[in-house]
C-alpha cells in the first residue's frame, strides 16, 4: 500500500488508474485500475491492483490472466507483508515472468538502497524468481521512467497456446450515455470478432456486440491476453457482474462439483467437509467446500454452479483473517461421480500442469463411456487434438470411445450374453428384448450397445434372427431334471384339446417356469390368458375352421363349443385372444370373423425329444 504503483503507471501512460474519489482522497488503490501505453511498437495494458490487505480479493481479480508482473516496492518501506502474500498468490498461480520496480529511490541513501537490493534478491530467490530484473524509479526523477520502459521492452508475451475457445473475464461493468451496457475485462484465451455471437455465464445471457475497443480504439477483432471493452446490446448492465465470463464458440458446463490438483498448499490447512472457503478464478470469487482430499488431489463442491475448463488455475483463501492457503488446477470441471472410491482409479498418468495434450490423453484414457466432441470442448474448451484421434473408435457420427474401452466393451458384450444364456440354459436363443434389458440395466449407452452388437454379428460371434439372439458357439444345456420336467409338462396337453390349464399345476408351476417360457418363446404353445396355454397347431386348426364355417355368418359361444368340443372355460379366453389379434369382433353375444386371410400360428422350434 502507498508504494507508488499508481504514480508510476500514470508517469508511464499519462492515465491515472485510480478511478474512485476515495482512492484519490486517501492516496491508496482500493479497486482495480486500468491504463495503457504504446511504446517501441508494442501495446502495453496495465492493471493496477490494490496492495492493502483488506483489498486482496480485488488484487486476485486482476492477476487471473496476465503476461507479466511488476512488483512495486517503495525504497523507504521495503518489502511489506502484503507484498509477500502477493508473491504467494503469483507462485501458486504459476506465474513466472516477475520483475521488480523499486520506487521512491530519491528518499533514501545509497547505503539503504544497497541493503534493500540484497533483501529483494533474497525475496526473489525464495519465491523462485532468481532471474527477475530490478530497476529503480522516482516520480521526482523523470529520467528514471526510461528504466521502467526498458524493462517493458524485455517482457515476453505469454504464448496463448493456440487455444480456440474464447473467454473474457469481466472485471468492470457500467453504462454509458447513448451506448448502453459496457463491460471490460481481459481475454485469457481465444479470439473474438465483432460479428460473432456471445453468451455471458453463469447467467446464460446472450447479447450482440455493438462495438469493441482495444486501448480506446474501435477494432473488429481481439486476441488473447488483451484488455478489451465491449459495448453490448440486449444485456442490461445490472444483469452482469465482476467475475462473470463472456464466451464465444465454446462454453464450459456450469457445474458444482470439480476435481482439482493442488500445486501448493499450506500443510496445516485441512478444512472439514462442511467448512466453506473462498475460491478465486480469474475475476470470480466463489464459495466452495472440500468433499475429500488425497495428497494433492481434491474434490470440491461449489455453492453455486460455475463454468471451469480443464487446466484452469486459481487460488483458495481461508481463515480469519483471510489468507491464501492453496493454488489449484482443475482436472475435471464436471465431476459427475464425486465419491472418493469412484475417483481414485482415475488418478494415474495425470497430465503435467497446463499440458492440454496430456490432459486430453488422460481424460480419454479414463473415460469409460461415450465421448463426443461437444462434451470434450465443454470440458477443456478445445476440440480433440489430431494426434489423439487415432486412439478413439467412432461409433457413429457423434459418438466415440477410447480404443481400450472399445476392446473391453466387445469382450463384456460376449460375457453379458453368456450370462443371459446361463439364465436360460435350455434356450437355444435369447429374446432380443431380454438382451437389451440386461445391458440397459447395466448402464450401457445405446450407441455403444448397438455398435458392439453390430460388430459381434459381423465378426460372427453372435447370430441375430429377428427378435432373438444367440452366441454362435452356444448349445442348450438339458440336465436330467430338465428333461423330466419337459416330459411332465407336455403330458398336460389333452390330445383332444391340446390345451394346458396352468391352474391344475399351480403347486408346481415355479418348477415348470423355464419349460413354460421356452415353449411359449418358441411359439410351440400360445398364451390365451395368464392361466391357459394352447398348442400352436390346434390354434391354427381352430382359426382355419372358424374362417371356413363362419366367414359369412356370426357365431355364438355354444356353436364354438359344439364345433370343437370344449367348455366355456376355454371358449371365452380363446375368443378374447382372437378379438385382440383382430381376427374376430364381438357384436352383442356373438362374434364375427373379420380377418381377410386365414392366420397360421407357426412354431419356430419344436421342443427336443429325449427318448
Amino acid at each position: 500500500m502507498d508504494h507508488g504503483k499508481s504514480t508510476m503507471v500514470q508517469a508511464l501512460t499519462g492515465i491515472d488508474p485510480d478511478r474512485w474519489a476515495a482512492e484519490k482522497e486517501r492516496g491508496i488503490t482500493i479497486d482495480l485500475g486500468y491504463a495503457h501505453v504504446s511504446h517501441a511498437g508494442r501495446n502495453y495494458s496495465f492493471i493496477d491492483v490494490p496492495g492493502h490487505e483488506r483489498f486482496i480479493h480485488n488484487m486476485l481479480a486482476g492477476i487471473g490472466s496476465i503476461d507479466a508482473v511488476l512488483f512495486v516496492i517503495a525504497a523507504d518501506e521495503s518489502i511489506m507483508p502484503q507484498t509477500r502474500e502477493h508473491a504467494l498468490a503469483l507462485r501458486y498461480l504459476g506465474i513466472e515472468q516477475v520483475h521488480v520496480v523499486i520506487t521512491k529511490v530519491d528518499l533514501v541513501s545509497d547505503d539503504l538502497l544497497e541493503l534493500l537490493d540484497m533483501e529483494v534478491e533474497e525475496f526473489l530467490e525464495e519465491n523462485g524468481w532468481p532471474d527477475a530484473e530490478k530497476v529503480s524509479f522516482s516520480s521526482k526523477q523523470p529520467e528514471t521512467t526510461a528504466n521502467v520502459l526498458g524493462l517493458l521492452e524485455s517482457l515476453n508475451k505469454k504464448d496463448p497456446g493456440g487455444r480456440t475457445g474464447f473467454r473474457l473475464s469481466i472485471d468492470r461493468v457500467f453504462t454509458s450515455q447513448g451506448s448502453g451496457t459496457v463491460l471490460t475485462g481481459t481475454v485469457d484465451r481465444g479470439a473474438l470478432e465483432s460479428e460473432q455471437s456471445i453468451s455471458i455465464q453463469p447467467h446464460g445471457l446472450e447479447g450482440r456486440i455493438k462495438q469493441m475497443q482495444l486501448h480506446g480504439e474501435t477494432v473488429d477483432r481481439v486476441g488473447p491476453h488483451t484488455r478489451v471493452a465491449l459495448n453490448l446490446g440486449g444485456v442490461h448492465y445490472k444483469q452482469v457482474h465482476r467475475g462473470n465470463c463472456v464466451f464465444s464458440g465454446a462454453e464450459p458446463v456450469q457445474a458444482r462439483k470439480i476435481l482439482v490438483r493442488f500445486h501448493a498448499f499450506e500443510e496445516d490447512w485441512a478444512p472439514t467437509a462442511r467448512h466453506e472457503f473462498h475460491l478465486h478464478h480469474l475475476a470470480a470469487r466463489l464459495i466452495a467446500r472440500m468433499l475429500w482430499r488425497r495428497e494433492d488431489i481434491a474434490a470440491l463442491e461449489l455453492r453455486d454452479p460455475y463454468g471451469f475448463w480443464a487446466l484452469d488455475r486459481g487460488l483458495i483463501r481461508d481463515g480469519s483473517p483471510m489468507t491464501i492457503c492453496a493454488g489449484f488446477e482443475v482436472l475435471d470441471p464436471d465431476l459427475r461421480r464425486p465419491k472418493r472410491r469412484q475417483v481414485l482409479p482415475f488418478l494415474t498418468n495425470l497430465p503435467q500442469a497446463g499440458d492440454l495434450t496430456g490432459w486430453q490423453s488422460w481424460f480419454l484414457g479414463h473415460c469409460k463411456g461415450l465421448i463426443t466432441e461437444a462434451d470434450l470442448i465443454a470440458r477443456c474448451g478445445e476440440p480433440l487434438l489430431p494426434e489423439l484421434r487415432q486412439s478413439l473408435v467412432s461409433l457413429d457420427e457423434r459418438h466415440m470411445v477410447h480404443e481400450e474401452t472399445w476392446r473391453q466393451s466387445r469382450e463384456n458384450l460376449v460375457q453379458g450374453l453368456k450370462t443371459c444364456h446361463r439364465e436360460l440354459p435350455i434356450f437355444d436363443t435369447i429374446p432380443l428384448t431380454r438382451v437389451l434389458s440386461f445391458f440397459r440395466d447395466n448402464q450401457w449407452p445405446e450407441p455403444l450397445l448397438e455398435a458392439c452388437m453390430t460388430d459381434a454379428r459381423e465378426t460372427q460371434r453372435i447370430e441375430i434372427q429377428e427378435d432373438r439372439v444367440r452366441l454362435t458357439d452356444h448349445k442348450p444345456v438339458w440336465k436330467p431334471a430338465d428333461k423330466d420336467l419337459l416330459k411332465r409338462f407336455l403330458a398336460q396337453l389333452d390330445d383332444g384339446l391340446a390345451v394346458i390349464d396352468l391352474k391344475l399345476i399351480k403347486e408346481e408351476r415355479d418348477r415348470f417356469a423355464q419349460i413354460e417360457k421356452l415353449l411359449v418363446w418358441d411359439k410351440f404353445l400360445v398364451n390365451l390368458s395368464s392361466d391357459l396355454l394352447i398348442h400352436h397347431a390346434f390354434l391354427s386348426r381352430i382359426a382355419r375352421t372358424l374362417a371356413e364355417r363362419f366367414s359369412q355368418n356370426p357365431f355364438s359361444i355354444p356353436e364354438l363349443k359344439e364345433a370343437f368340443g370344449f367348455t366355456r372355460k376355454y371358449a371365452i379366453p380363446l375368443l378374447e385372444y382372437l378379438d385382440k389379434l383382430g381376427y374376430t369382433r364381438r357384436e352383442g353375444d356373438k362374434r364375427v370373423w373379420i380377418a381377410r386371410e386365414i392366420p397360421e400360428f407357426v412354431c419356430s422350434r419344436k421342443p427336443p425329444r429325449f427318448d
